[in-house]
């Protein structure tokens, strides 16, 4: 039975961070014999901190109360704000 199918991305970086921590062997090692993509292995997570962007969404929302997403994204965009549109949707309901 293969690891891959048992074993989350997470639950294998911890079991290849173990192996490294104590058998002391390589990173490059402990990744194949868990079954772990290296690039896996160096990725880490960057989450956004969007709060200035969300409150003048809020601002811009009260403002134009008639305006829906789309509209609101737009002028957003033309502020300099960067904002996917399906973001601006989610944030907007």
């Amino acid at each position: 039975m293969c690891l891959n199918n048992l074993l989350k991305p997470v639950q294998r970086r911890h079991a290849a961070q173990h192996l490294i921590d104590a058998y002391r062997i390589s990173a490059r090692r402990a990744c194949r014999v868990i079954g772990l993509q290296r690039a896996s292995w160096s990725y880490k997570a960057h989450g956004q901190d969007d709060t200035l962007l969300r409150q003048r969404l809020r601002e811009l929302a009260q403002v134009r109360i008639r305006y829906g997403c789309q509209r609101l994204h737009t002028l957003l965009r033309r502020e300099g704000w960067l904002a996917n549109h399906k973001r601006v949707l989610r944030w907007s309901s």
